[in-house]
This record gives structure tokens, C-alpha cells and sequence, in this order.
């Protein structure tokens, strides 16, 4: 059998989804390091960068933001949305894309209640 994830049995999963669209990695590097950088929880945090699928250095700018957290984070995720016919571009649209992929992996695949986890988005 698979490995239990790394917060079973954990009381509160603390999910942390960042939005961007060509920030600068300089910006989201001092973000994700606050993030990376929390106390007083019982299991380190995990990152989820809500990115557009329109921004071409998305994978470059994930992955050295991944490297700075290391072991720092739980988990990191990149989301990518792509725009569809009727929708508008926005950070609403990266977002939704975001928090349903999370529901998605954490409570449809790997069980856990959705009451044990508190999602925050920042942008």
C-alpha cells in the first residue's frame, strides 16, 4: 500500500494558494520564503502557485521557487489555467483552477476531510 501523505493524523492542514501571471520571481520568491518561514504548526505548510497558462516562464519561475522551499514546505503544486470561449481573464479564473485541483488531489485522491484543511489565497 501507498505511503500515508505527509499530514495524516495532522489537525489542520494550512494550504497556501498563490495566484501570478508574469510576476517577477523576485516578488513571489519573498512570498513563498514567508510562507516557507511559518511557526507554530504542526506540519509545514504547502504551497500552490495558481498560474495562467498565457505566462511562458511559468515552469522556470515554479521550479526555482520550489529549490528556495526545499524541505521547508510540504508540498508544492503548480495549477495552470488556460483560457476558455466566454471566460475573462482574471485572477479569479487562475484561482478557481487552483482550489478545485487542490480539492481535487487532497480530498478526492488521497482521502483527507475537507474540514481539516485551511486554504488561504494570496496574490
Amino acid at each position: 500500500p501507498a505511503a500515508p501523505p505527509v499530514w495524516a493524523g495532522s489537525a489542520l492542514v494550512h494550504v497556501v494558494v498563490v495566484v501570478e501571471y508574469k510576476e517577477p520571481v523576485e516578488v513571489l520568491a519573498r512570498t513563498v520564503e514567508t510562507i516557507a518561514q511559518q511557526s507554530g504548526i504542526a506540519v509545514r505548510p504547502m504551497v500552490v502557485m495558481a498560474t495562467e497558462s498565457r505566462d511562458e516562464g511559468r515552469f522556470a519561475t515554479c521550479e526555482a521557487l520550489k529549490a528556495q522551499c526545499g524541505s521547508r514546505i510540504s508540498r508544492f503544486m503548480m495549477t495552470e489555467h488556460t483560457l476558455q470561449e466566454g471566460e475573462t481573464v482574471g485572477k479569479h479564473s487562475n484561482e478557481n483552477v487552483a482550489v478545485h485541483e487542490v480539492y481535487r488531489q487532497l480530498v478526492e485522491q488521497e482521502g483527507m476531510d475537507p474540514f481539516e484543511v485551511m486554504m488561504i489565497v494570496v496574490d
